[in-house]
């Protein structure tokens, strides 16, 4: 059953080899799995973006405290570090906060000409980015949460190494049973590396049904992203503000509106129980509102 959607997940991100494509509980798990298995030395380099989800940049400032020295870098420039320095730039395929869109198969091909290897957040991408062929765009990682936009049951992802790259996934994340030294054995471990409730995993196969009943991707897409670009300008106008993408280039299916306050950011100061996802930039507020069908 597990493999069946694999195989069925695999089709719908263009991925011809099923291979290549494992299932984990959540898009931090995999990109934690992906940057400690790396065999970092002195002078390598992880490459940060300053709106890289925090807990993935708390896992890059990690990697530097503990390991044998790699730098953290918010720019990738010339090689000084160290003559056969490693870098590693961490991608977002959306921007969880603020929401935006940036052009991350442009910077993955980037990365592959000056030989970084590319380490891609998707978290939010798969069910918000229809049409994504991984096969084309060729990432060196990239992981998704189905749980978000696709429909399925928390927790449940998508980890996607092409097998030019299962030797750098020495392990999962815990340690299967599976493992043998030092030969990868990048699906075997995957199957089974502690106990977990697989019916999240399970589920995506029904999401992937479901969104075909609903009309298809490009249908869910057209409906969302003009819901979350008419909706931004509806919110802007009631409390009298904009959004921060006025042209909606950047827009997929989350939109963030510009507030004209610092956004407080003790949770323990809200009193009403409510809670919106919010994003501070240089004393300016923000609120992140999501567009779903």
């Amino acid at each position: 059953m597990l493999i069946a959607v694999r195989e069925k997940i695999a089709s719908f991100i263009g991925v011809n080899d099923v291979d290549e494509v494992v299932l984990m509980p959540n898009a931090s798990h995999g990109v934690n799995t992906v940057l400690k298995d790396f065999i970092w030395e002195e002078g390598d380099v992880i490459v940060t973006c300053n709106t890289t989800y925090r807990s993935i940049s708390r896992t890059a400032q990690l990697i530097s405290d503990v390991l044998p020295h790699p730098e953290r870098a918010s720019t990738i420039g010339p090689r000084a570090v160290a003559k056969n320095a490693k870098f590693v730039a961490v991608v977002d395929a959306i921007i969880s906060n603020p929401g935006a869109l940036p052009p991350w198969e442009v910077m993955t091909d980037i990365c592959r000409e000056f030989d970084v290897w590319s380490v891609v957040d998707a978290a939010h991408a798969i069910g918000q980015q229809p049409g994504k062929q991984l096969d084309q765009a060729k990432p060196d990682f990239w992981i998704s949460n189905c749980h978000k936009w696709l429909f399925a049951k928390r927790g449940a992802a998508v980890l996607y190494v092409p097998k030019r790259n299962h030797h750098i996934v020495k392990s999962s994340f815990p340690t299967s049973c599976m493992y043998i030294s030092p030969t990868p054995n990048f699906v075997d471990q995957f199957k089974w590396n502690g106990t977990v409730n697989w019916t999240p995993y399970l589920s995506i196969s029904v999401a992937l049904d479901f969104r075909k009943c609903l009309g298809g991707e490009c249908m869910i897409d057209k409906y969302c992203h003009s819901l979350a670009i008419e909706g931004g300008k509806a919110l802007a106008r009631v409390l009298n503000t904009k959004v921060m993408d006025e042209d909606g280039r950047l827009t997929a299916y989350m939109v963030l509106l510009v507030l004209p306050f610092r956004v407080a950011t003790d949770f323990d100061a809200f009193e009403h129980n409510v809670f919106t996802a919010h994003y501070d930039d240089n004393g300016c507020g923000g609120q992140r509102y999501r567009a779903q069908i």
